[in-house]
């Protein structure tokens, strides 16, 4: 009777850290569309919903994950923000369409009132990515609800672009930050268009 007892007690208690945990979170759907850095709908893109820690500027975030001091950034950068802490994830995100239509959902347990952005991607793999995109909206629907509730975040109302592009009401990417070529390597592709040059001359002559 004891052992029934406490087994039935430990079930409860587990039943309502599972309620908590789960009453504590709230829902978040997003949809929009996807544009290539060649403003052209973007297949195969991928985007997620998530928010950034509170003491993360995501303004800072391009030098925040730079190889070097001029901000350009490393591939890896979405896998790093998210092992650091700096990103929470909404859901597992999704890809787009297409015609660059994108539509996702998931549960956040961010406090309410806390801003939530979208991600954008031209692969499917965040760190295989060459173009990107980060935005948010002062909209009311890019805010986390409160415990339980729900929201829908619309790419058509972001108005915050902190990289990449709007175009209507979608969303455009734009290029990672790369480093500049080295000045040897500037003279060295000068040098092999220099000579594409004077064969083109003499094969047209």
């Amino acid at each position: 009777m004891f052992s029934r007892s406490v087994c039935f007690v430990g079930s409860l208690i587990a039943v309502g850290a599972l309620f908590t945990a789960t009453a504590r979170s709230a829902d978040v759907s997003y949809d929009g569309l996807l544009y290539g850095e060649n403003f052209q709908p973007m297949a195969g893109g991928f985007v997620i919903a998530g928010t950034f820690a509170a003491d993360f500027d995501p303004a800072g975030y391009h030098c925040y994950y730079a190889d070097d001091d001029s901000c350009n950034m490393d591939t890896t950068h979405y896998s790093e923000a998210v092992a650091d802490g700096n990103f929470f994830p909404i859901g597992t995100g999704t890809l787009t369409a297409l015609d660059g239509y994108f539509s996702g959902m998931g549960a956040t347990t961010a406090a309410e009132g806390t801003p939530i952005y979208l991600f954008l991607f031209d692969h499917p793999d965040p760190d295989s990515a060459r173009d990107w995109a980060l935005v948010t909206s002062t909209h009311a629907s890019y805010q986390a609800p409160g415990p339980g509730g729900s929201t829908t975040v619309h790419g058509a109302d972001a108005d915050v672009i902190l990289y990449g592009y709007k175009i209507g009401d979608a969303i455009a990417l734009n290029v990672l930050p790369f480093p500049e070529p080295t000045s040897g390597s500037l003279a060295a592709f000068g040098a092999i268009l220099a000579a594409n040059g004077r064969w083109s001359r003499r094969r047209c002559a």
